[in-house]
């Protein structure tokens, strides 16, 4: 019976050891292990991000001055004086912001230049043509106006001959 409880009191101190180091290991493997190379790999992307921001933010800045002075430009612009200048300048500035997107490709968020810079050459083309249009349908009203007093004088012309 002696021989029965050390037997017992042997199998419950190495199961107990055999728990225990089991334990610990799995403690060492979840908790400890690798977690500074996993850390630091996330720190790195998140400071990796935080920098790609920073450099949209100042990029943002630079074209903030290049983009007040398109708006300007455009909005002000008159076709009607013909200073290719003007237009030649802001062409200049529309293909510098399209330059940062293409400097940026793998960013989609600098897509945002390209199209700023599309819609302000499509503003810049429309107002342009609504110029010649209205200058047209002037033109075309001096004709009819010119047309009609010719009109009406050949019809004096015509009854004062009848008469």
């Amino acid at each position: 019976m002696e021989n029965s409880r050390k037997e017992k009191i042997a199998g419950f101190s190495y199961v107990s050891i055999i728990f225990l180091i089991f334990f610990f290991s799995c403690v060492i493997i979840l908790f400890y292990r690798n977690t500074d190379v996993v850390a630091s790999g996330q720190k790195e992307y998140d400071i990796a991000k935080i920098e790609q921001i920073g450099e949209l933010r100042d990029v943002q800045g630079q074209a903030m001055i290049i983009i007040d002075s398109v708006y300007s430009r455009i909005r002000h612009f008159n076709p009607e004086i013909r200073a290719n200048y003007e237009e030649t300048e802001i062409n200049f500035l529309l293909n510098d912001l399209k330059n940062l997107y293409e400097s940026h490709t793998w960013d989609p968020r600098y897509k945002i230049f390209l199209q700023f810079a599309d819609c302000c050459e499509m503003w810049l083309t429309d107002k342009k043509e609504i110029w010649s249009k209205k200058n047209n349908i002037s033109g075309f009203t001096r004709n009819l106006e010119a047309c009609e007093a010719g009109i009406a004088g050949q019809e004096k012309v015509v009854i004062e001959n009848d008469k």
